[in-house]
């Protein structure tokens, strides 16, 4: 069985939570219509709800329930 050579040489950096939040902060200086809030934890709000997260362990949340906002990311980008 021949065996993927991406898989063989590709490796992934563990990024540290500053790293993280580094990078948390570039994703919502793409979009000017958001702010960055939370000291402890990184969050941005949208008409007053919390709309992204970024959680203490890394992870990111996005939070819209619109139909439009759910279509777009399940067929246009897969998800």
């Amino acid at each position: 069985m021949m065996q993927n050579s991406l898989m063989n040489t590709t490796t992934v950096k563990k990024l540290t939570y500053a790293e993280k939040v580094d990078l948390y902060d570039k994703l919502i200086k793409t979009n000017p219509n958001l702010e960055r809030k939370g000291d402890t934890i990184p969050c941005t709000s949208l008409n007053g709800d919390v709309f992204t997260y970024l959680s203490k362990s890394g992870s990111v949340a996005f939070r819209r329930n619109t139909p439009k906002f759910r279509t777009h990311f399940l067929r246009e980008l897969e998800t």
